[in-house]
């Protein structure tokens, strides 16, 4: 069974120039591509990890043609942006609910939280790259008129 995504429903939606220039955390730079979902707790982007030995093509001139035709190189992982209450900028209780779980959780089904970013106010939550959400893979599973076993839904 693939891991499922903790987003809300699907809308994919091409994002113009794509970058994080300044999301860094352990010298890490991060790509965004595309919009993936989003819902009420904030937006899911897929994005590639830029290592430190390739984070100067964030910026230099060419160096975005350059990443287009190394993506393949680059790690896929999904970004959670979380969305701040009323301008606020204190890390919602949701959010603080959230990373606790998925740092204790370690499971095959389980989508793995990989690192946590925090930087000019904002919060994002990178995860591995599921390859499609628990209520697409449900859906799926009922319409192709299979069930889901025992032993893939529980957690031992």
């Amino acid at each position: 069974m693939p891991k499922a995504a903790r987003s809300s429903r699907s809308r994919r939606q091409d994002l113009p120039r794509p970058y994080l220039p300044n999301a860094k955390i352990d010298e890490d730079q991060f790509w965004l591509s595309t919009e993936l979902g989003s819902g009420t707790y904030g937006v899911v982007y897929k994005a590639r990890v830029i290592p430190p030995k390739d984070s100067d093509l964030m910026t230099k001139e060419g160096g975005y043609e350059e990443l287009e035709r190394r993506k393949n190189e680059f790690q896929l992982v999904a970004m959670k942006e979380i969305k701040f209450t009323n301008g606020s900028t204190a890390i919602p209780s949701s959010a603080l609910r959230e990373m606790g779980l998925l740092k204790e959780l370690k499971h095959p089904n389980i989508i793995s939280l990989l690192r946590v970013v925090y930087q000019n106010f904002k919060l994002f939550l990178v995860f591995e790259l599921a390859t499609e959400d628990l209520h697409s893979y449900i859906h799926r599973t009922k319409t192709n008129g299979t069930r889901i076993s025992e032993a893939t839904a529980k957690v031992s």
